[in-house]
């Protein structure tokens, strides 16, 4: 018959060990538990680091479409960029003459034609074209020369540039307002941006 000291020692190395069996299962699945939620942790970190920097680089993007479409509206409401304004120039060659009552003024506009120049990032879809333009002008002094391309300038669609301007003088000074005392030959380009879209 066994010892009954030696039952209850075995018992309770039994019921230890199956403790121990118990506490490092328990601590091997904690472990693990504790690993994924640190993973876990880990990626939904990451995640919010990429929404954040997404976030961030749309806010800079808008910025920086704000700048550039407040620029492009300034340029296409002064004519920079569409179509060229062969209406708008002869208008404005109209209401200049009207007002400063030149003796003379003829004009000829040429056909638009584009223009090679370096695009940037290799964009195809932005065209420059050049249109050029003479003017004839019969003027009673210099000044009104001056005044004409100056305002013409201000109130034409597109950006211009004076090619050449000569200026001559008609023999003696007269003061007979329907006479020329100076004669002009000017040339000029209106030059325009179009933005070609799919369709075009």
């Amino acid at each position: 018959m066994a010892d009954p000291t030696l039952r209850n020692l075995a018992g309770s190395l039994i019921a230890a060990a199956a403790g121990l069996a118990v506490l490092a299962a328990t601590a091997w699945i904690a472990s693990d538990w504790l690993a994924e939620r640190e993973r876990a942790f880990n990626r939904a970190r990451g995640e919010l680091a990429q929404a954040a920097n997404q976030y961030r680089n749309a806010s800079d993007n808008r910025a920086v479409y704000r700048e550039y479409a407040d620029r492009f509206r300034a340029m296409s409401e002064r004519g920079w960029i569409g179509e060229e304004g062969r209406l708008t120039w002869i208008e404005a060659l109209q209401s200049i003459n009207a007002d400063l009552k030149l003796p003379t003024l003829r004009y000829e506009i040429g056909q638009r034609t584009s223009v090679d120049h370096p695009r940037a990032g290799g964009s195809t879809r932005l065209n420059l074209y050049r249109t050029p333009m003479r003017l004839n002008i019969g003027a009673l002094h210099e000044y009104d020369v001056v005044e004409l391309l100056e305002r013409l300038n201000q109130a034409g669609d597109g950006l211009m540039s004076l090619s050449a301007c000569t200026m001559t003088r008609n023999g003696q000074l007269r003061f007979d307002a329907r006479r020329a005392n100076v004669d002009a030959a000017c040339e000029l380009n209106w030059y325009t941006l179009r933005l070609d879209t799919d369709e075009q």
